[in-house]
């Protein structure tokens, strides 16, 4: 059968505009003006440095969290990104965080932003955390309101039943064999995100953070310290440390850039989303 006059129309106007019979990948051009609408925190970006990642204990499997170059250009002026990758994690998964986060005070943005990609046929989604001084401590805890039951290293359990990091001695969300005690760390505020395989700029509000309820929920007897945020007790006046935790058996190439604390530039919006927000 011969084409018509339309067909062949069409294939001379997609000749002309380079286009071709199938899609083909690329990456897409970043859109950096999307930044405009925000103010950050200009102590920040989070500093690339002190990364630490920790991952179960399955045989081949592997993860690690440092710093990057950028291989196909600067990031709306950054040359660097956090690059988080890693396969084969098969029991609990994988995570990466931060050292020395000294009670980061970002009660006047409203959440967390970044850029974000993750290439190829690789995991898009992953738990963003947040810890405060309610759910995060290192011995022996100063500054902090909950105690860290201390572990061995992630090999086994304590007899609170709780799973540690063994990068950071620190409890590990999600995977206890038994319920941590009021006081217990390492009940994170978590939300899940999803990106492309190209970049994207993402904003998460401190309103979709929330803990799971076990009995370290705050407020509680043990820990009655609250913040303002409506729905969450986050303490985002006293941030320890933010925390990319991938799903067991996801194949990780994740890049993460400018991480950064924002707030909306319109009229009438401020501070964290409480009550109390300057």
């Amino acid at each position: 059968m011969g084409l018509s006059r339309t067909g062949v129309l069409f294939l001379a106007l997609g000749a002309a505009g380079g286009c071709t019979a199938y899609s083909t990948l690329g990456t897409a051009t970043v859109d950096c003006s999307v930044e405009n609408a925000y103010d950050f925190d200009p102590k920040q970006p989070i500093p690339l440095s002190n990364v630490y990642s920790a991952g179960d204990m399955t045989p081949g499997s592997s993860i690690s969290a440092a710093a990057a170059m950028i291989t196909d250009g600067a990031l709306c002026g950054q040359m660097t990104a956090l690059l988080i990758q890693g396969s084969h994690n098969n029991d609990w998964g994988a995570l990466a965080g931060f050292y020395g986060l000294s009670a980061l005070d970002e009660s006047a943005y409203q959440g967390v932003s970044f850029w974000g990609r993750a290439p190829g046929a690789t995991n898009k989604s992953f738990t963003l955390g947040l810890d405060d001084a309610n759910t995060y401590g290192a011995p022996p805890d100063s500054g902090t309101n909950c105690v860290n039951y201390y572990g061995d290293g992630g090999n086994a359990v304590n007899p609170t039943g709780t799973v540690y990091d063994p990068a950071t001695n620190m409890p590990i969300s999600g995977v206890s064999t038994m319920a941590p005690p009021p006081n217990a760390c390492g009940n994170s505020y978590t939300t899940v995100v999803s990106v492309t395989a190209d970049w994207r700029f993402y904003t998460v509000p401190f309103t979709q953070f929330h803990q799971s309820p076990m009995p370290n929920k705050v407020p509680n007897a043990a820990l009655m310290e609250t913040g303002t945020v409506p729905g969450s007790g986050l303490l985002t006046n006293k941030i320890l440390n933010i925390i990319f935790r991938m799903p067991r058996e996801a194949q990780i190439d994740l890049w993460i850039g400018k991480l950064n604390f924002y707030r909306n530039k319109a009229p009438g919006t401020g501070g964290d989303g409480g009550v109390n927000a300057p």
